[in-house]
């Protein structure tokens, strides 16, 4: 996801990427382990905005990333992808957009009604990867800020 992000975030010169590994620090410090308060969330708010200078911080949380078994044409079990976006105002810690994605691919005789997301994955089976991609494309067509889309 971090490289999925990067590269939508990356095309507009006033966003800062800072990534997974980054933000796991800064939890760690505050010892932040399932999830923030809202006193853990301001501090965490604090931290991202003094360290970068940013007003707003757009958070990932990925709650399943699975891979197909299989190949494009065949699979035993499709890939499964599911995360939340979060648009944070870091000032107040508030929550000014949010976007979801939870999928796990099927095939057409199961999904006949969506047709577009089947021509969308080219009538193949995806990566776990490559469904990411679809979702975050998806999710950020609602994004507020136009650069990132």
């Amino acid at each position: 996801m971090d490289l999925l992000l990067r590269e939508r975030l990356d095309r507009d010169p006033g966003m800062i990427f800072v990534g997974t590994e980054w933000s796991k620090r800064v939890w760690r410090e505050y010892d932040i382990e399932s999830g923030p308060d809202k006193e853990s969330l301001a501090k965490f708010s604090k931290e991202i905005a003094e360290s970068t200078g940013a007003e707003v911080a757009l958070l990932c949380h990925l709650f399943a990333f699975e891979d197909k078994k299989g190949t494009a044409y065949g699979v035993e079990f499709p890939a499964y992808v599911a995360f939340d976006l979060a648009l944070l105002r870091l000032a107040d810690s508030s929550v000014l957009w949010r976007g979801s994605f939870v999928r796990r691919q099927k095939d057409l005789s199961r999904n006949i009604f969506d047709v577009g997301e089947f021509v969308k994955a080219g009538g193949r089976w995806l990566t776990a990867s490559q469904l990411a991609a679809l979702g975050l494309d998806e999710v950020m067509e609602t994004f507020p800020l136009k650069q990132g889309r």
